[in-house]
């Protein structure tokens, strides 16, 4: 037998618009509270943990990959670009080493900030959060 599964949406939805509301009175802004990519990913009903809820290592995998990412499709243009064709003097382990190094240099400022404050304002674990 199945079990619907449309009221875990709906309580996810309530969290977020309850958690929004109560780090807003915290003086947090809505970009630091919910980055436009959590919108999105909410949006087309994938329920991803905030970033204050979100674990170092979560935070630090999802944004050091997705700056990696958004830094490959800036840097391989511009790299076609310079090397006046098919990449002349660029290896693909070359490229890949800067995406990840990218990744890893944004990531880890960013995980850390996210953590430092969630501490700082004694949030508990999504799980916990709003139920009492």
């Amino acid at each position: 037998m199945f079990r619907s599964t449309e009221h875990i949406g709906l309580i996810h939805e309530q969290k977020i618009a309850y958690m929004m509301k109560d780090l807003g009175e915290r003086g947090l802004q809505e970009g630091g509270i919910a980055p436009i990519i959590y919108k999105v990913l909410w949006r087309f009903g994938i329920n991803v943990v905030p970033p204050y809820f979100s674990t170092f290592w979560y935070l630090f995998l999802m944004r050091g990959v997705m700056y990696g990412m958004l830094f490959a499709l800036i840097s391989l243009p511009l790299a076609y670009i310079i090397s006046d064709g098919p990449f002349r003097g660029f290896s693909i382990m070359s490229l890949l080493s800067m995406f990840v190094f990218a990744g890893v240099v944004f990531g880890l400022p960013v995980s850390v900030y996210y953590r430092i404050k969630a501490n700082k304002l004694n949030l508990p674990p999504w799980s916990k959060y709003g139920s009492g």
